[in-house]
């Protein structure tokens, strides 16, 4: 995983997820999303940086509908729906307070 201007060492596993998410689907197949992780810095020192993601994925009802279907979900093309994201990063590490404070 790379992010404009870090690289990261890893998703950090506590247990036997590197990260978790949920949705909810709504009538007109918009989806409600809620993902977490726990990234590491690939510092000599590594820095934990939590991830979390929520917001909306939207798109025409017709195109919603085939990542539902398993027959149809491979034709889904991502440029074809939208994704509205608000991130959230935060660490006590001084080294990287641009992510807690910058976005």
């Amino acid at each position: 995983m790379a992010w404009h201007g870090m690289a990261w060492l890893r998703l950090m596993r506590t247990d036997s997820r590197a990260a978790k998410d949920s949705q909810l689907v709504v009538d007109d197949l918009s989806a409600r999303l809620d993902t977490s992780c726990l990234l590491e810095t690939s510092d000599t020192r590594s820095a934990y940086i939590p991830v979390r993601t929520q917001g909306w994925r939207t798109g025409p009802w017709d195109l919603l509908r085939r990542p539902l279907d398993p027959a149809l979900a491979d034709r889904v093309a991502p440029a074809e729906y939208s994704f509205r994201l608000f991130v959230s990063m935060e660490t006590g590490d001084a080294r990287y307070n641009h992510p807690s404070t910058k976005m």
